[in-house]
């Protein structure tokens, strides 16, 4: 049931609704502008999105489509779908030596490098706070 009252016009009683929306939209765009870390984070996203997203889903893409100069080898048209490119990479002859390896060892770097980092910043978060480092307030603050 509306808490508006019945005796108000049609046309009131409809707009309220977007009234409500429009003032609330109005309140954020004012928040927004006393508060330019919204604007900040709203601006890196964009950021983000323009140099790292965009070229990923490219990649992504171009990796299940037909590129120019394979049409007659794969039988079918520039932009067609296709597996053929991952199905190369994956699992043909080469594969092992090419991705698979790599892979592991990218992976197996990646590992060393967070336990090192757990380590080294776990042992200095413990020093901080549980000893008197000269420097510490700099390093809290860091």
């Amino acid at each position: 049931m509306s808490s508006l009252s019945p005796a108000l016009p049609l046309w009131r009683r409809v707009g309220y609704p977007l009234r409500q929306h429009w003032h609330r939209l109005r309140y954020q765009g004012l928040q927004l502008r006393q508060n330019p870390t919204s604007l900040l984070g709203l601006g890196l996203l964009l950021l983000f999105g323009y140099f790292i997203a965009v070229p990923v889903v490219s990649l992504l893409l171009d990796g299940v489509q037909v590129q120019f100069g394979d049409e007659r080898r794969l039988g079918a048209d520039t932009g067609a779908w296709t597996w053929h490119y991952l199905e190369r990479t994956l699992f043909s002859a080469v594969a092992q030596s090419q991705f698979w390896t790599p892979l592991g060892h990218t992976l197996r770097i990646a590992l060393w490098v967070v336990l090192l980092c757990l380590l080294v910043g776990g042992l200095l978060a413990w020093l901080l706070t549980r000893s008197d480092l000269p420097a510490r307030r700099w390093l809290a603050t860091a």
